[in-house]
Protein backbone atom coordinates (compact mmCIF):
# COMPACT_ATOMS: atom_id res chain seq x y z
CA UNK A 1 0.00 0.00 0.00
CA UNK A 2 1.17 3.24 -0.63
CA UNK A 3 0.27 6.85 0.67
CA UNK A 4 -2.32 5.55 3.06
CA UNK A 5 -4.61 4.19 0.19
CA UNK A 6 -5.94 0.90 0.63
CA UNK A 7 -4.53 0.01 -2.34
CA UNK A 8 -1.30 -0.27 -4.61
CA UNK A 9 -1.32 3.63 -6.62
CA UNK A 10 0.02 3.00 -9.71
CA UNK A 11 -0.29 5.17 -12.65
CA UNK A 12 -3.50 7.22 -13.59
CA UNK A 13 -3.47 9.29 -10.77
CA UNK A 14 -4.31 12.33 -9.56
CA UNK A 15 -4.23 13.82 -6.46
CA UNK A 16 -6.62 16.27 -4.88
CA UNK A 17 -6.84 18.61 -2.35
CA UNK A 18 -9.69 17.36 0.49
CA UNK A 19 -10.72 21.18 0.77
CA UNK A 20 -12.59 20.93 -2.31
CA UNK A 21 -15.11 18.59 -0.83
CA UNK A 22 -14.48 19.93 2.93
CA UNK A 23 -14.85 23.71 1.97
CA UNK A 24 -15.66 24.44 -1.91
CA UNK A 25 -18.68 22.15 -1.76
CA UNK A 26 -20.41 24.48 -0.04
CA UNK A 27 -19.93 27.89 -2.36
CA UNK A 28 -23.10 28.09 -4.27
CA UNK A 29 -22.97 26.05 -7.73
CA UNK A 30 -19.59 24.32 -7.27
CA UNK A 31 -20.53 20.35 -7.20
CA UNK A 32 -18.84 17.16 -7.76
CA UNK A 33 -18.36 18.14 -11.32
CA UNK A 34 -16.75 21.47 -10.78
CA UNK A 35 -14.20 19.01 -8.87
CA UNK A 36 -13.62 16.60 -11.41
CA UNK A 37 -13.22 19.63 -13.62
CA UNK A 38 -10.28 20.76 -11.85
CA UNK A 39 -8.89 17.36 -11.66
CA UNK A 40 -8.72 17.38 -14.99
CA UNK A 41 -6.83 20.65 -15.29
CA UNK A 42 -4.43 19.08 -12.60
CA UNK A 43 -3.94 16.02 -14.11
CA UNK A 44 -3.21 18.16 -17.65
CA UNK A 45 -0.99 20.56 -16.36
CA UNK A 46 2.45 20.88 -17.66
CA UNK A 47 4.52 22.18 -15.39
CA UNK A 48 7.02 22.50 -18.05
CA UNK A 49 4.93 24.80 -20.13
CA UNK A 50 3.43 25.99 -16.62
CA UNK A 51 -0.66 25.11 -17.74
CA UNK A 52 -2.80 22.95 -18.79
CA UNK A 53 -4.36 23.28 -22.55
CA UNK A 54 -6.84 20.44 -23.55
CA UNK A 55 -9.95 21.44 -25.14
CA UNK A 56 -14.18 21.56 -24.33
CA UNK A 57 -14.29 18.80 -25.94
CA UNK A 58 -11.84 16.22 -24.31
CA UNK A 59 -12.23 17.90 -21.22
CA UNK A 60 -16.37 16.86 -21.65
CA UNK A 61 -15.77 13.34 -22.63
CA UNK A 62 -13.27 12.79 -19.47
CA UNK A 63 -15.87 14.34 -16.99
CA UNK A 64 -18.73 12.67 -19.09
CA UNK A 65 -19.89 16.41 -18.89
CA UNK A 66 -21.45 18.60 -21.89
CA UNK A 67 -19.97 21.03 -23.71
CA UNK A 68 -22.21 23.95 -21.45
CA UNK A 69 -21.40 22.48 -18.06
CA UNK A 70 -17.92 21.93 -18.59
CA UNK A 71 -17.69 25.53 -19.67
CA UNK A 72 -19.96 26.23 -16.89
CA UNK A 73 -17.75 24.50 -14.19
CA UNK A 74 -14.54 26.96 -15.75
CA UNK A 75 -16.71 29.84 -14.75
CA UNK A 76 -17.04 28.86 -11.40
CA UNK A 77 -13.55 27.80 -11.08
CA UNK A 78 -12.50 31.38 -12.36
CA UNK A 79 -14.97 32.88 -9.83
CA UNK A 80 -13.29 30.86 -6.77
CA UNK A 81 -10.01 31.71 -7.78
CA UNK A 82 -8.98 28.35 -8.73
CA UNK A 83 -7.87 28.91 -12.34
CA UNK A 84 -6.66 31.23 -14.49
CA UNK A 85 -7.91 30.84 -18.18
CA UNK A 86 -5.55 32.19 -20.77
CA UNK A 87 -4.79 31.57 -25.01
CA UNK A 88 -2.77 29.47 -26.22
CA UNK A 89 0.10 31.37 -28.41
CA UNK A 90 -0.16 28.64 -30.53
CA UNK A 91 -3.26 26.68 -30.95
CA UNK A 92 -6.81 28.13 -30.98
CA UNK A 93 -7.57 26.44 -27.36
CA UNK A 94 -7.02 27.36 -24.37
CA UNK A 95 -4.81 26.71 -21.33
CA UNK A 96 -5.55 26.75 -18.29
CA UNK A 97 -3.00 27.49 -14.39
CA UNK A 98 -4.94 25.31 -11.43
CA UNK A 99 -4.43 28.02 -8.93
CA UNK A 100 -3.93 26.39 -4.82
CA UNK A 101 -7.16 26.67 -3.11
CA UNK A 102 -7.53 28.40 0.17
CA UNK A 103 -6.74 25.40 2.64
CA UNK A 104 -7.61 27.40 6.18
CA UNK A 105 -11.10 26.95 6.98
CA UNK A 106 -11.42 30.54 8.32
CA UNK A 107 -10.31 32.12 5.90
CA UNK A 108 -11.98 30.24 3.21
CA UNK A 109 -15.59 31.49 5.07
CA UNK A 110 -13.96 35.03 5.62
CA UNK A 111 -13.39 35.31 1.80
CA UNK A 112 -16.83 32.91 1.18
CA UNK A 113 -19.70 33.71 3.75
CA UNK A 114 -22.47 32.92 1.83
CA UNK A 115 -20.30 29.12 1.68
CA UNK A 116 -20.28 29.47 5.23
CA UNK A 117 -24.13 30.35 5.35
CA UNK A 118 -24.54 26.96 3.53
CA UNK A 119 -22.26 24.99 5.79
CA UNK A 120 -24.20 25.98 8.90
CA UNK A 121 -27.60 25.17 7.39
CA UNK A 122 -26.28 22.11 6.06
CA UNK A 123 -24.53 21.21 9.79
CA UNK A 124 -27.66 22.09 11.91
CA UNK A 125 -30.35 20.04 9.39
CA UNK A 126 -27.71 16.94 9.76
CA UNK A 127 -27.13 17.62 13.55
CA UNK A 128 -31.50 17.50 13.82
CA UNK A 129 -31.70 14.09 11.84
CA UNK A 130 -29.15 12.61 13.74
CA UNK A 131 -30.48 13.51 16.54
CA UNK A 132 -34.08 12.07 15.74
CA UNK A 133 -32.29 8.97 14.21
CA UNK A 134 -30.44 7.78 17.65
CA UNK A 135 -33.97 9.09 19.56
CA UNK A 136 -35.56 6.45 17.43
CA UNK A 137 -32.80 3.96 18.23
CA UNK A 138 -32.74 4.35 21.70
CA UNK A 139 -36.87 3.96 21.83
CA UNK A 140 -36.19 0.68 19.31
CA UNK A 141 -33.71 -0.51 22.07
CA UNK A 142 -36.23 -0.16 24.78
Amino acid sequence: MSDNYPFEIANDFTKSPNCLRKLYSYYPEFTGNTIVVYEILLARYNSQMGYAWPTIWQIALESAQSESGVKRQLRILKKVGLLVVGKSEVARNNTYVPLAPISDEQEFWRKFPEAKAAYDKHRDTLKKSEKLSKGRWAAKKE
